[in-house]
C-alpha cells in the first residue's frame, strides 16, 4: 500500500547528516493490511530517520528494508518519504520505483516532485528502488520509519536489508542475493549485529 499526497509543511533545509524527527506514537490500525494493529511508534529507540542526498549518477537497486528495529523487538511497518528538491522534473531521474510483482516484473514510478509525501507499508514483499539521478542538482529526501510490536503479516519473520539486481542483470542479482544471505546468516548467529551503527542514537 502506498499513499502519496502533496504536503503543506515547509521544506526543511537539505543536509547529509542524520536528523531526529519528533517523538510520537500514532495509531495505524488497518493501515497497509492485516497485522498492523497496536499502533506504529517513533520516539526514543523506536524511530529512525534522516535526510538522504543523491547526486548525478546515484541510484538504489531494488531492495526490501530490514524488517525490525535495532533490538529486533518491533517490526518496521511504515516508511515516510518527503521530497524537498524544488522544481524536480521527470527528466531529472531519482524517482521512487515500486515493484508490486517482484523484481522480475516492471516497476511503478513515482515522481519525486517537490513537497510530495509518500507513505509505504513495509513487509517481506515491499520491494522499492530509486532510479539514477540525471541532473547536476541534488535530489534530497527526508525519511522517517515507524515500528509496531505486531507483525504486518500473518506470521513472524525476520530479514536484513536485501538488494536485488534489476531485470537484465542476472550476475549482479546473484551477487546481491549472496550478499543478503551472508548478512542474514551473520544476524542469526549474532542477533545484535557485529557493528553498532553510528546513525543510531538514544535520548
Amino acid at each position: 500500500m502506498v499513499a502519496s499526497k502533496p504536503s503543506t509543511t515547509s521544506a526543511p533545509s537539505a543536509s547529509q547528516a542524520p536528523v531526529r524527527l519528533g517523538g510520537c506514537c500514532t495509531p495505524v490500525v488497518g493501515v497497509g493490511g492485516p497485522g498492523i494493529g497496536g499502533g506504529a511508534c517513533c520516539g526514543s529507540s523506536l524511530d529512525a530517520g534522516g535526510v538522504s542526498l543523491m547526486a548525478r549518477g546515484h541510484y538504489l537497486h531494488p531492495h526490501i528494508d530490514n524488517s525490525h528495529d535495532m533490538d529486533r523487538a518491533r517490526y518496521r511497518v511504515l516508511n515516510l518519504l518527503y521530497y524537498v528538491s524544488p522544481d524536480w522534473r521527470i527528466e531529472d531521474g531519482g524517482h521512487l520505483e515500486l515493484w508490486p510483482r517482484g523484481t522480475r516484473g516492471e516497476p511503478l514510478t513515482l515522481h519525486s516532485k517537490f513537497n510530495r509525501l509518500v507513505v509505504i507499508a513495509t513487509n517481506r514483499t515491499s520491494w522499492h528502488s530509486v532510479s539514477a539521478v540525471r541532473t547536476d542538482r541534488n535530489r534530497t529526501c527526508v525519511s522517517n520509519y515507524y515500528f509496531s510490536p505486531v507483525s504486518p503479516e500473518a506470521d513472524d519473520y525476520f530479514h536484513v536489508t536485501s538488494f536485488r539486481g534489476r531485470p537484465g542483470q542476472p550476475v549482479r542479482d546473484l551477487l546481491l542475493r549472496a550478499d543478503a544471505a551472508l548478512r542474514a546468516l551473520v544476524r542469526k548467529l549474532r542477533p545484535s549485529g557485529v557493528v553498532r551503527t553510528r546513525h543510531y542514537y538514544k535520548r
